[in-house]
């Protein structure tokens, strides 16, 4: 296990029910979800190369790492690695289905480029641990939303696995940053 003892499990059983919520939300706004949603061999590699950047991103914030290490770390220490990696997943599904599905076709229905702002604004303010975190988010979320398309189809498969990945990847890198600190060992660095 990646920690020991429990860990409140009320935000990962809210993340259990996220993806049936968008996909109810998908039916009654009338968005089937296989226009969203299908199986492409590219999209895999595109949302597995888009980590990449956005490690980069986190690498060269570390404001970004420190806010998130005090928001999540203590939390994430206490989850067995199967957890994480439900955890991970879960958020690349359910976030990427809301916010670059419903709520990007529902609001394209009015106007494309507002669904566009809107829906990556709203993913932002999901994540606005601090000015910082909300900006680099939205940023993060209009990449997303380009990723969606990078096989020329609208597919949201490429910025679902982009995002379970690199939070998964960002899950470990914050337990294993916040371990010496915890542990009350001198930062080598």
């Amino acid at each position: 296990p990646v920690g020991a003892g429990t860990w409140n499990a009320q935000p990962t059983n809210k993340a259990k029910n996220t993806p049936q919520a968008m996909l109810l939300a998908m039916w009654l706004l009338h968005i089937p979800w296989q226009r969203v949603i299908h199986w492409d061999s590219r999209a895999v590699g595109y949302g597995l190369a888009a980590v990449v950047p956005m490690l980069g991103v986190y690498y060269l914030n570390p404001r970004l790492r420190e806010i998130a290490l005090e928001s999540l770390g203590n939390s994430l220490r206490q989850l067995h690695w199967y957890e994480l990696v439900g955890l991970a997943a879960l958020a690349g599904f359910g976030e990427e289905l809301l916010f670059r599905g419903v709520l990007y076709e529902a609001l394209s229905r009015w106007h494309v480029g507002v669904a566009v702002l809107l829906s990556n604004v709203a993913f932002g303010a999901l994540h606005s641990l601090s000015l910082n975190y909300f900006v680099t988010t939205t940023l993060i979320g209009l990449f997303m939303h380009g990723l969606a398309g990078a096989t020329g189809e609208r597919n949201l498969l490429a910025a679902m696995v982009a995002h379970g990945v690199y939070d998964l990847i960002a899950f470990i890198l914050l337990i294993r940053e916040g371990t010496p600190t915890q542990l009350g060992v001198p930062d080598s660095q």
